[in-house]
């Protein structure tokens, strides 16, 4: 490679890298990839993004910048967030460390798809969108006993998430979707969504102690734009309760009927068979939601599992 090739494509690579602080850079994608640094030029990545390109990449984009990689965290378990866990672990043998929680579904990730589905999946939710490749895992404390970090339980969205904060920086991980994800999906995920909305009010909590806030997905964020989103994924969420609610009114429903009607509702666009399912899953997260509530019940009638309001 010439010397200008070579120029033109450290410049690309570095381009990625985007400085937050002195000691956080981001590699802004589909999903974003955290980098703290610990040392001069040592760093811990945060996340590794859908699959063994993504690692790549990060690898790639790091070392070319004159780090080295000490260490991968992941937030949580989804797909999108371990994807380039394997590939990374098998070319530089780091350790993963992930909440105690996350880790089944990250080491045995066929589990994410096996949960939504309620039974092993079909070929689509085996794909890499649904189903990583597995790899080893650590607690996340024993991070905690080489490295400062503030570890946030943030669950809801999965099982045991966690947001990561250094300094005056706190990623928040998949806690806020940007607008524009609300507005294509309507629905957000999450799998428990009462602890979702209470790990949103305790982002709010800390908006406060942080300046800069980093979701998963979208831009980074200032105080008064964490502030706005917040408002706006909590809007939606209230919206999502209350149709579910108003849809109960004066009659019984099965669990298909209830989510068909509100699928025609909401018009949400249901493109294939892994958003069905992740559409379904967070449904029937609002309806333990409601029934914990004492809004809505849910009875076996004639052998089929039915809503109806609480009287």
């Amino acid at each position: 490679m010439t010397t200008l090739r070579y120029s033109v494509y450290l410049y690309r690579v570095l381009a990625f890298l985007k400085r937050i602080t002195d000691n956080v850079l981001l590699i802004p994608g589909r999903t974003n990839i955290g980098v703290i640094i610990v040392d001069e030029r040592e760093c811990i990545v945060v996340d590794s993004g859908i699959d063994d390109d993504s690692g790549r990449k990060i690898i790639n984009t790091l070392v070319k910048s004159g780090f080295k990689i000490r260490a991968l965290v992941n937030t949580h378990s989804h797909a999108d967030h371990i994807g380039g866990n394997a590939f990374m672990h098998k070319r530089l043998g780091i350790n993963i460390y992930a909440p105690h929680a996350e880790r089944p579904f990250i080491e045995n990730p066929i589990l994410e798809p096996l949960y939504l589905y309620g039974a092993y999946p079909p070929r689509e939710l085996r794909s890499k969108l649904y189903c990583a490749k597995p790899s080893p895992t650590k607690d996340i404390d024993e991070l905690l006993n080489e490295v400062r970090l503030g570890v946030v339980e943030l669950p809801g969205h999965s099982l045991g998430m966690v947001g990561l904060g250094i300094g005056k920086v706190l990623f928040i991980a998949d806690t806020l979707f940007p607008k524009e994800v609300l507005s294509k999906y309507i629905v957000p995920y999450h799998l428990n969504v009462n602890e979702a909305v209470k790990s949103i009010e305790r982002i709010k909590e800390l908006s406060t102690e942080y300046e800069v806030f980093i979701p998963s997905h979208g831009n980074v964020l200032n105080r008064v734009e964490l502030l706005k989103l917040i408002d706006e994924n909590l809007g939606m969420i209230r919206l999502i309760r209350n149709e579910i609610v108003n849809l109960l009114e004066g009659c019984t429903l099965t669990l298909n009927e209830l989510l068909n009607r509100l699928i025609v509702r909401l018009n949400i666009k249901v493109l294939s068979l892994g958003q069905y399912m992740l559409l379904r899953s967070a449904i029937n997260s609002y309806l333990t939601w409601l029934e914990e509530d004492n809004v809505v019940r849910i009875d076996l009638v004639n052998g089929v599992p039915h809503v109806r309001r609480c009287s």
